[in-house]
Parts: structure tokens; sequence; C-alpha cells
């Protein structure tokens, strides 16, 4: 390797110096910027030639002057993408498909490869804000407000790297779109929803894990309509543990911390739902084999409950995660010819919840609180309910239209009345 010889030191973070080999001095200038030397030939023999040469680029560099022989090498885009992409795979390779951080390393890899594959050639400090909107205008209303999220915490990831690194000095602001315009989806009629109810309870299963996949299934097919929580880690993360008793304007109600999900916490405070007695029942049913049997009293329940707080209700006994959205599309298959509605999903649960409390005429503010969501998504997505909540308002005679097909029916007014109350203390 060839090494440094006649080390000549002119001033603090400057010298020149020779290569054994090189006839030429060379010059070492700390660059305070990206904390770096930097340390090229100057093609210069002479050796006063050499220091003036020096010091006047040191004094370029300082006024900010533009001196192509001190330029760093290219950054482009797809060079630190790529770096990360390689981290980021790196940091996959070691997780569960089905873990969280699985999926959400996902969405930025995908991300970071449309990226690059617009702008992989833009030198990183030319990447301004025009590039960030072109980028951006091509997913406007076509990705959803949780894609967008990911999507500007992804650009965000890209800039802070490059900042740690002293890539760039300055992130442009990141432009915003408009996001498509979800549907409702589907909710189930009354018809269709006893059609799934009674095909789970006479479903001839295998015995072992099937026949422990079905009851789980119906229940949590029950809980989800009942609570309206998220199908997913909300309802598979509930522990016996996060149920407890509460007295609420002198009623005691069943109530149930939410952990997992989208929104277990929101400003520091912990969402919690009251739970109605049929989602109550089904807790009992999955707890029918510890040592209980139906027609339990509450306070038996609590004892079996505190016993086993750690136990997850929602999964299998070995604890073993299930995925409800493939258990039910597999079991709509087999009754797919007697169901009215087609396009039936397990998060038709939440959906047949939400839609029941706004039909009724409940307070939004409330559902979007009891349900983790907010104003803005219940009136963007529920858009056509809220124009016939409340047809007498708008009709000086109101009349009634017999249907074959109802929304299931859950509760008595006097239910949803002491269900509103209870909600509203823990908003």
């Amino acid at each position: 390797m060839d090494k440094k010889k006649d080390y000549i030191r002119l001033e603090k973070g400057l010298a020149i110096y020779k290569m054994e080999k090189s006839a030429n001095w060379y010059i070492y200038l700390w660059d305070k910027e990206t904390k770096k030397a930097i340390q090229k030939s100057l093609e210069i023999k002479d050796k006063t030639e050499a220091e003036h040469e020096a010091r006047f680029l040191k004094r370029a560099k300082e006024k900010g002057m533009e001196c192509s022989i001190l330029s760093q090498p290219s950054q482009k885009l797809k060079t630190i993408i790529n770096k990360l992409l390689k981290s980021y795979e790196k940091e996959r390779k070691d997780l569960n498909t089905k873990d969280n951080k699985y999926k959400e390393l996902g969405r930025y890899i995908n991300i970071f490869e449309d990226l690059k594959n617009g702008f992989g050639e833009v030198n990183i400090k030319d990447l301004d804000y025009a590039h960030l909107l072109a980028f951006y205008q091509k997913h406007e209303n076509k990705i959803s407000k949780t894609q967008l999220r990911y999507m500007n915490l992804a650009i965000k990831k890209l800039f802070n790297h490059c900042l740690s690194e002293r890539l760039i000095g300055v992130v442009p602001a990141i432009p915003k779109i408009k996001t498509k315009v979800g549907e409702t989806g589907t909710y189930f009629t009354n018809t269709d929803y006893s059609t799934i109810i009674n095909k789970l309870i006479n479903r001839n299963r295998k015995k072992g894990i099937q026949t422990e996949n079905n009851k789980l299934l119906l229940n949590a097919f029950i809980f989800t309509t009942q609570s309206g929580i998220r199908t997913g880690k909300e309802v598979t993360n509930i522990q016996c543990g996060d149920l407890t008793v509460e007295e609420i304007q002198g009623n005691k109600y069943w109530i149930c911390q939410i952990k997992g999900g989208k929104i277990a916490e929101k400003d520091g405070v912990k969402r919690k739902i009251i739970l109605t007695p049929e989602a109550m029942n089904c807790i009992k049913d999955i707890l029918s084999d510890t040592a209980f049997t139906n027609g339990i009293v509450d306070a038996h329940l609590i004892r079996i409950l505190k016993d086993n707080k750690d136990r997850y209700l929602f999964r299998r006994k070995a604890g073993k995660e299930v995925d409800f959205s493939t258990l039910f599309n597999e079991l709509k298959k087999e009754i797919s010819d007697d169901l009215i509605e087609k396009d039936l999903k397990m998060y038709s649960c939440r959906h047949t919840f939400i839609t029941n409390q706004l039909k009724r005429g409940a307070n939004i503010n409330i559902v979007a609180k009891h349900a983790g969501t907010s104003c803005e998504m219940i009136e963007k997505h529920y858009n056509h309910l809220l124009s016939i909540m409340k047809p007498t308002e708008l009709l000086e005679e109101g009349y009634n239209v017999e249907t074959k097909y109802q929304v299931v029916p859950e509760l008595t007014d006097r239910d949803y009345e002491m269900l509103d109350l209870a909600i509203e203390s823990q908003s």
C-alpha cells in the first residue's frame, strides 16, 4: 500500500503531503460540515505552489465556493436506499412473518423500492419538494390513510438517515395529498348472522385443533359484533386480567381494556370499552373448561378471571394465535349458497356494530371513542348512514315499511341508554 511521506501541517485542519509512489502533493482538509477529512491530489509537484493552493482551497471551502477538487462523491438516491433496504431485509429475516414488525418493515421496503424506481438516479442533495410532490401525486386518491401514514414515516426515515450521515443539511417539506375514500364494508343482516351462528354451532369438526378453532371463531364472531373491536390484535391480545367490573353512575358494568391493535392508547389514556351481556357470555363459554358451568354468577367469574389473569381468551390453549379472517373465509365457502350477501368478511362484525349504533342515532363521538377511531373516519366511511339516522327529523309524518331482512337487533332501548352513559363516562 502506498504510504504518506513529507507530511507538512500548514494550520489547524490543513496539511499537504506526498504519497511514496507519487510526485504530486496531496491536500488534507478537515471538513467541519461532514466531520470527515478530504484527502485528494492537488496535481502539483512544486511544494510552495501546493501550499498556496491548499490555503486557497480552504478559504474557498469556508466561504461556500464550489471547488470540484473538494467535492464529495455523488450520493445517488438509489445508493442510499439500497443501503437501507439491506439493513431492513437483514432485520426482517429474523422475525416471524406474522409479527407486526415484519409487516411494518415490509411496508417500508415496498415504499423505498417505489421511490428508487422513480427517482433513483437523483442525487440526494438535489432531491427537493418538486421530486417528492411528483412521487406523492402518483398515489393521490389511490392509497388509504394508513398507507399514507407509512409513506410519510418511510420518507422521514430516509431523511433522518441522510441527516445522521451528513449527506444533507436541509430536509424538504413533505407534500400533502388526498387519500382514497374507503368503502364502508358490508354488515350482517339478521338472516346471514343467524345462518353463520347456526353453522358454527352445528358444524362437524374433527377433534383437536379444528374443534378448538371453531369454538374460538364462534365466540370471536359474536364478541366482535357485540363490541365493535377490530378482529386482529385487538381481540387476540385480550387476557383474563383485562376484564374488570366498574361502577358507573350507580350501575356495575364489565369493562375490557384494549391492549393491541391500532389504538390501545391515545394521548396517554388507555382505551377501555364496556361489554354487553352477550359479549360476556362468549367469555364464559371460552372459560367453560376452567371449572364452571353455564349460569355462573359474576362473583365466581371475577375469581376465575383473576386466577387466570395471564391467559389469552381468544387464542388456543397453548397461547398460539389464530387468524380469524382466514377461519371465517373457510367457513364462508361452506355456506356461500346460504348467504344473501356474498361480500362478508370477519371485519364485517365491526361494521355491523358501528352501523347498529349509527342507525339507532347514537352519539358519533361516543361511538368513535368506543371503536377506537375518529368522528372524521366515521363520517367518511359511514356518510350514507348519517342522513337516515333519524328520519323523523326530515319527515313531518314518519311511517314504517316491513322488511324481511334487518340489521342484527342487539339490545333494548333501555340497555342502549345505559350503554351510552357508561361509555360516555369512560371518555
